[in-house]
């Protein structure tokens, strides 16, 4: 079986910090400076058998923020 892992982020802080902690994880991929759109388009088209992200910043009631459950996950408060 043949493992490739692809990662990429808008933030190009966010890659380069994804890149230097990857081999400290003994995982080895290259980061990629794309939105999730566009890496899948032009990278990894039809190549894809599992795909995991996390939510982007979603404006949520402030309440939210603290809570334990779920919505904890994505909830930034309001802005």
């Amino acid at each position: 079986m043949i493992v490739s892992l692809s990662s990429s982020d808008g933030s190009p802080a966010a890659a380069q910090c994804t890149a230097k902690t990857a081999p400290c994880n003994n995982v080895s991929l290259q980061p990629v400076n794309t939105s999730l759109l566009r890496l899948l388009h032009l990278h990894v088209s039809g190549k894809v058998d599992v795909l995991l992200f996390n939510p982007p910043y979603v404006v949520r009631p402030s309440e939210e923020v603290g809570s334990t459950g779920i919505e904890a996950a994505w909830a930034e408060g309001e802005r």
